[in-house]
Formats: structure tokens, sequence, C-alpha cells
């Protein structure tokens, strides 16, 4: 049987897999958090790309604490909004006694898929350096793709994605949501490489527990 989204033309799609600016409260709850936690450490790189930073919000205990360590990868589509914009979603995690990175990526265009994920490796090899060696991984909306790419991470114990996209092949020009491709310029060997759902092991939730969360906000076409 075909994939529901083999029958709908390029409009719906375009219009389903277009997410709009991100919510007016974002950019405020999220100074206002950065305001209440004046020992973050912002900024912080993690490789050698202007956008392979991070900013650490230690656990209560400080930063040598054993707490385990939660990721957020914000999102965008993989081509827009950084760490300043999502930095509130950290409040939870804090409350819990758990450590917190907000971290960002290269963009598309700049960056390919490839290297997208590339980054996102790169980042949690970094972390298990300075001694986060239990790592649990959050993101939102498209952007959970990037975490569930790495749920097999030695260091990641749970991976918490959130209304996530999975198969990246109605992205694909000229199959479907082609502007969406614009930047991102997937080709066939990346759709097959990073999308999820086509590397889904037997037993895979087995030591590498997923939760997924999904949205009220789901576009009618998905719904």
């Amino acid at each position: 049987m075909q994939p529901p989204w083999r029958t709908m033309d390029r409009a719906i799609l375009d219009a389903a897999y277009s997410n709009g600016d991100p919510p007016a409260d974002f950019e405020t709850r999220s100074a206002a958090f950065y305001a209440a936690h004046p020992g973050a450490e912002l900024d912080v790189r993690y490789g050698p790309a202007p956008r392979e930073r991070f900013d650490f919000f230690p656990a209560s205990s400080g930063k040598q604490s054993p707490a385990p360590t939660f990721v957020f990868v914000h999102d965008g589509y993989w081509q827009s909004c950084d760490k300043e914009l999502c930095a509130f979603v950290a409040e939870g995690p804090l409350a819990r006694g758990m450590n917190v990175v907000v971290a960002e990526y290269t963009l598309a265009s700049t960056a390919s898929m490839t290297q997208i994920v590339s980054e996102i490796g790169r980042l949690l090899d970094f972390l298990v350096k300075q001694g986060h060696t239990t790592l649990v991984l959050g993101s939102h909306s498209a952007c959970d793709h990037l975490t569930v790419m790495h749920r097999y991470h030695p260091a990641v114990k749970y991976v918490l994605p959130v209304s996530g996209l999975f198969d990246l092949e109605p992205i694909l020009e000229p199959i479907s949501a082609g502007r969406l491709n614009d930047k991102l310029g997937l080709s066939a060997e990346e759709i097959t490489r990073f999308s999820p759902m086509w590397h889904i092991a037997h037993g895979a939730t087995d030591g590498r527990h997923c939760r997924q969360c999904r949205t009220a906000r789901t576009h009618p076409p998905f719904a």
C-alpha cells in the first residue's frame, strides 16, 4: 500500500511541510530564562563551523554532577532558527536535576544534510569527552530527525522526539514538497541514509528507548 503523501499534489504537501514562524512567546520566554540563569555557559564550541556551538545550563549541584544531560536540538526544518530562541525548554529538565545543553548546527543551504547529521554526532562526542556520559536527546518537529538519527550513540540512553519527521522522501524534488528542498538539496542517497523510518532494526527500542509525543497541531493532511 502506498503512503498517503503520494496521492497529494505539491501545493498540499508544501503547505503540510510548512510550519510557519515560531510562536511569538518563544523569544520572550527564552530571554527571561537567560536572565534567570546568569551562571550558564554560553556559546561553547563543539566544532569548527560558526554555528557548532551550544549553551550549557548545569544542574543545581554544579557542572561536575553525575546528573544526566538533556540535549535539545532546535527546530526550523534544518534551515532556520537558533538556540537562543528555544532556551526556555531547559526549564523542565533543570527542575528535574538534569544538566541541559541547547545546541545549534550549520543550517541549509550552507550545509548539506550529510554535514548537519555529522555535526550533531560531533556534538555528542564532544559532550562525552567533557564527562557527559548519560545523554537524553530531544527536539521537536522536523529536527526530531536529528535526534533519532543518533539514537544508537553509546552515550544516548533515551530519545524524546515531539511530533517528528522521520521519512525524508516526501521532501525530495520532483516527487513532492520541492519548496522545502530548495535549500536542503537532498539527494536520493541522503534520503536513503537519513530517513530513520527506513532503518528500524528488530528490537530497536531495546536499550535505546524512544518516546514520541505527537502534538495536537498536526496539519490536516496528516491528521
